[in-house]
């Protein structure tokens, strides 16, 4: 990650930049053979984790894709958007599954839950929104003061959120 907070893939032995647009960020499956990136394209792409390559584009978000993560079976994807949506998505053929009208603004951070029941969503300003990821409704939303970091650790942490 840059210092414009951006990814970037490189060529092991050339140094070349394999993506040339702006990678938000980069996410790895739990099988470690498949990366999530986001890009300023309004997009998000599924890549062979070894060689860089594009296996699947996933298009739909109305703005810049800030987010993207593996729920841990590796069959579906979340991606966050500065549209303020979430989206989840068939990570083999780029579907569609649910369109989650996550924040009022950017969304800065997506995550599933490690026991797989959940999701989080983040927004920049700094609220939090808890997901059932059975029938997608909001369980919680919370503004809390502390650092959004500490709720992301938290979620994939727990085994469960649901009260």
């Amino acid at each position: 990650m840059g210092s414009d907070r951006t990814a970037e893939i490189r060529e092991a032995e050339t140094g070349v930049n394999e993506l040339p647009l702006k990678q938000y960020d980069v996410a790895i499956s739990s099988d470690d053979r498949f990366l999530a990136t986001s890009s300023n394209d309004h997009s998000a792409k599924i890549r062979n984790a070894e060689t860089g390559k594009e296996f699947l584009a996933l298009w739909g978000h109305e703005k810049v894709v800030s987010r993207a993560a593996f729920f841990h079976d590796e069959r579906r994807v979340i991606t966050g958007s500065y549209d303020g949506t979430a989206k989840i998505r068939d990570a083999g053929t780029g579907e569609e599954l649910v369109a989650l009208k996550a924040q009022a603004g950017i969304v800065v951070s997506v995550v599933f839950s490690m026991d797989g029941r959940g999701v989080l969503t983040v927004g920049h300003d700094h609220t939090v929104n808890f997901w059932d990821a059975v029938d997608w409704s909001l369980i919680k939303e919370e503004y809390p003061e502390h650092q959004r970091q500490c709720y992301e650790e938290w979620l994939k942490a727990n085994v469960s959120y649901h009260e």
